[in-house]
């Protein structure tokens, strides 16, 4: 019995965790986007502590509280969640607050370019389609969306590539 036991606790430690995306992803109400001030997270939601999801397109949002860029841009990704949640798995990292070592600092640790807000969109295998420091607007964003949802590695001219 003990022996079997060591067995499924050993095989449970070595299979991954099953993701689910974040889920209910909501824009902290009364931010303030023209100074820098530390709110609290600019985005809430359920699920918030995941990593990426293998088949299916990722974007992952990468933000500090006191960065008004950052919330302005998390507005904008809500919207998109919105739109695409139930295509695209959400990511979120607030790396003003403790973040998850198996999930997320892995993430931070590729793709994070010590700026803020990171904006980063993975196709379902896994490539990176889209990279990008700074504000990104709509069109950008849906058009990459769009294009990871597709299966395709280009947004088309349309899309740009950030502001």
């Amino acid at each position: 019995m003990k022996r079997s036991c060591l067995v499924v606790t050993l095989v449970l430690l070595t299979v991954p965790a099953v993701l689910q995306a974040a889920e209910n992803l909501k824009l902290k109400p009364g931010l303030d986007y023209i100074k820098n001030a530390w709110q609290g997270p600019a985005i809430e939601g359920d699920k918030m502590w995941d990593g990426v999801e293998k088949g299916k397109p990722n974007l992952i949002f990468i933000y500090a509280e006191f960065c008004y860029d950052a919330k302005r841009q998390a507005q904008r990704t809500v919207e998109m969640y919105r739109d695409y949640g139930d295509r695209v798995h959400f990511v979120i990292i607030d790396l003003s607050r403790p973040i998850p070592k198996r999930t997320q600092i892995p993430l931070v640790k590729k793709y994070w370019s010590r700026t803020f807000p990171h904006t980063i969109i993975l196709d379902r295998n896994g490539k990176m389609l889209f990279d990008y420091v700074g504000e990104v607007d709509d069109a950008t964003l849906i058009g990459w969306l769009d294009a990871s949802v597709r299966g395709e590695d280009n947004a088309g001219p349309e899309a740009g590539n950030g502001n």
